[in-house]
């Protein structure tokens, strides 16, 4: 599949030919994939296409409306997928990390996480470390490479993330590609490298343990630091034989402070936020912030192997921290206690830069919110407006009434394609509950706003909502079917999780929740209160999703308690 640019250039009358293009692509991608493998990824292609027929009908196909829906589709599904069966490519990819005797310090990233695209956070870790310091630094990710070796790819699947320790994923994984791994760990012994930084995940915490547990092994005087989100859980204990740091927070200062102390501790103590492992007290954590993102070095994924990777798409910022404070939700509370962002120059500014370097067009903000201050988000599309970037971009958001016709026209000229809202339920009464900060009837002009602005809707949902009755839970149905010609898509249904750090979690017992043995793996799940337990939210769950099936919704990711079947 040649890339867009190459057809906008050398097709005369793409007008005329470029539908049979992308009809052509779908059934070359299809049947080179196993569909058991890759069914979510060929449901989204599939949506996405229908989408697009749906946003060209009655277009004037020489209009530059017509040009850039087009643009966008390709650019975001016009390079790797069509490598996960090539055995040419996946032969190579065996020695993709055989030389390492240029580098000081490797961030690995251990599977299963997301491999439409590189990883944001380790991407601006290395940029930071790259900009300030003289390591030699690179990226190993094991992620990609093992996702493109396996023959079983299922673990990579987000509906599969939260069962993978059910079925022993990492001796799975580990088995199957076991010579692989052997010999990056060899590779990484016999190599200056004497530093190794890790980001441990919901999904591949267990996987990461056992890797740095084989390394360490192998080349016990390498200094090992642990960063990502779950650093953070108290109750995680890090064996101190294993990691001999751990960073908790945003890491480009607090990781780049950790290094100088590594190599001069005389000059550099260790900085705020970082513990030494120990499995005999417990600590209580804080965290590390960036107030200023200006100052930050912004990721230019020069330490990564983009050819890993399935979208032609790259993941960016404009803003850290969130504005609300539902009450179910952790991320809020893990990504800093304030709203930050980038000034739109800086942010259009960066856009520019990796458009340039790597000639993609299609970008994923990573931000909980692209529209926590709206007049930066309108500065913004301005400024992307009058740069005539070809750039089209894609957010998640949150429901607001400030999200006008006239504001969400300004970002669709701007490249925006799709917003992602957190609409959770269409009752008003169980958004109080939850503390989203706006009503059912806010969030249905919201959405209607952005459907007429010619950007798609993809909205999550969640069900079982402490106080969510029967008569809230059929406002939400009636919500999802006065919509249903305004959502395209749903991103995700699940059921409500007590997660670890919410408030929820912190208020359940004054609110009437009993919980069970903390130490049940689904302890998060089988929560219960009068009216509202696990057989009633799975209930409700596959009536909510009936209820979008037979709306011809598609819905990207669905969850419930282990016990239970959503298939």
């Amino acid at each position: 599949m040649p890339k867009a640019t190459t057809i906008f250039t050398n097709t005369k009358n793409y007008e005329e030919n470029i539908l049979q293009t992308i009809f052509n692509y779908i059934s070359n991608y299809i049947s080179k994939c196993k569909a058991d493998e890759l069914r979510n990824d060929i449901q989204i292609l599939e949506s996405d296409f229908r989408l697009l027929r749906k946003s060209l009908s009655g277009l004037d196909k020489t209009s530059d409306r017509y040009r850039h829906e087009i643009e966008a589709f390709l650019n975001k599904y016009c390079i790797r997928s069509l490598k996960d069966n090539d055995d040419q490519y996946r032969h190579s990819l065996n020695s993709i990390y055989s030389d390492l005797s240029d580098f000081t310090l490797g961030i690995i990233i251990c599977p299963p996480y997301d491999i439409n695209m590189p990883s944001l956070g380790v991407a601006s870790i290395a940029a930071s470390i790259s900009g300030n310091t003289n390591e030699r630094i690179i990226v190993i990710d094991m992620n990609a490479i093992l996702y493109n070796l396996s023959e079983n790819k299922k673990y990579w699947n987000v509906e599969n993330v939260f069962k993978n320790d059910t079925e022993n994923y990492v001796d799975i994984i580990y088995n199957q590609n076991k010579g692989h791994i052997s010999q990056v760990l060899e590779n990484i012994s016999n190599s200056r490298i004497d530093i190794i930084g890790v980001s441990l995940n919901p999904s591949n915490t267990i996987f990461t343990i056992k890797f740095i547990q084989d390394l360490k092994r192998r080349a016990p005087k390498i200094k090992t630091i642990a960063g990502g989100t779950n650093t953070y859980i108290e109750n995680l204990s890090l064996d101190p034989r294993i990691f001999d740091y751990r960073v908790v927070g945003e890491g480009e200062e607090s990781l780049l402070k950790t290094i100088r102390h590594i190599r001069n501790p005389a000059l550099n103590p260790l900085p705020e936020f970082v513990y030494i492992p120990d499995m005999t007290k417990k600590i209580k954590f804080g965290r590390s912030y960036i107030e200023e993102l200006d100052n930050i070095k912004y990721p230019t994924f020069k330490e990564l192997n983009l050819e890993l990777y399935k979208k032609r798409a790259l993941p960016v910022f404009m803003s850290r921290g969130c504005v609300n404070k539902c009450l179910f939700c952790h991320d809020w509370i893990t990504s800093g206690p304030m709203f930050r962002h980038l000034s739109p120059e800086k942010v259009v500014g960066n856009l520019k830069a990796l458009r340039e370097r790597y000639r993609i067009n299609y970008f994923c903000f990573n931000d909980l919110l692209c529209n926590g201050d709206i007049s930066k988000l309108e500065k913004f599309s301005e400024l992307m407006a009058e740069e005539k970037l070809g750039i089209f971009w894609r957010s998640y958001a949150i429901v607001r009434p400030e999200m006008t016709r006239q504001l969400l026209e300004k970002l669709r000229k701007s490249g925006c394609i799709e917003l992602h809202y957190g609409v959770d339920s269409g009752s008003t009464k169980v958004l109080k509950l939850m503390n989203k900060g706006y009503t059912s009837e806010v969030a249905e002009r919201c959405i209607k706003n952005t459907f007429d602005a010619g950007i798609r809707n993809t909205i999550n949902l969640v069900i079982g909502y402490p106080g969510e009755e029967e008569e809230e839970f059929e406002e939400t149905k009636r919500f999802i079917k006065r919509n249903k010609d305004n959502i395209n898509i749903v991103g995700s249904v699940t059921t409500c999780s007590l997660l670890p750090k919410t408030t929820l979690e912190s208020i359940a017992k004054k609110i009437g929740i009993t919980t069970v043995d903390s130490s049940s793996i689904d302890y998060y799940n089988e929560w219960h209160m009068p009216g509202n337990n696990q057989d009633i939210r799975y209930r409700r769950i596959m009536e909510v999703l009936d209820l979008l099936n037979s709306l011809d919704i598609r819905v990207i990711s669905k969850f419930a308690a282990r016990k239970y079947s959503l298939e």
